[in-house]
């Protein structure tokens, strides 16, 4: 049997390669184990390898362990993208050496706290452009995956840029193994 599984597609858009990880799967009884890190960080090696400057993945808002496992391994909350009706936060991780947010060098900006629930505030925060999501802070039990007991940490920056690159709605996955479109 398959215990994990994950996909990496690169695109090449006005001469810059981004990666996009999907489809990542690990068995149930297997979870907890660091076996998603270490798929993820091997496509995100495999990425860099092939001359990518970034890597994008969506993962459903209310799937708090892969939201914190994302975010600690260096990704942000960008956007809520073309799923919005799926409620699918749209992560980026800059490979390239040049990373503009850095949970370990601490906040640069202002930053604000919002209820994991409320998509729809979170999203308005997005849409600025000025904002990102850069950690999640458990407000209830240790092992709850309640989006209701997790709030998001975002953080007031320069601008993103609008040039995030968007591949075919049919041909992402989301990190929780479901298609995207």
């Amino acid at each position: 049997k398959i215990a994990v599984t994950g996909k990496l597609q690169m695109v090449t858009i006005e001469g810059e390669k981004y990666g996009f990880l999907s489809a990542l799967t690990v068995r149930p009884e297997l979870r907890g184990r660091g076996l998603a890190k270490k798929i993820t960080d091997a496509r995100v090696e495999a990425a860099k390898e092939a001359g990518c400057t970034s890597v994008y993945t969506s993962v459903n808002h209310d799937n708090t362990p892969s939201l914190v496992s994302k975010l600690n391994d260096g990704f942000v909350i960008t956007e809520l993208p073309f799923y919005e009706s799926d409620e699918q936060f749209l992560l980026t991780k800059k490979i390239d050496g040049q990373e503009d947010f850095d949970k370990k060098r601490g906040s640069i900006g202002e930053l604000k706290e919002v209820n994991l629930s409320n998509v729809e505030e979170i999203s308005n925060l997005l849409k600025t452009k000025e904002w990102v999501g850069i950690d999640l802070k458990n407000k209830g039990a240790s092992d709850s995956k309640n989006p209701e007991e997790w709030t998001l940490i975002l953080e007031k920056t320069s601008p993103v840029p609008d040039e995030v690159p968007h591949a075919s709605n049919s041909s992402l996955m989301s990190d929780n193994g479901e298609r995207s479109a």
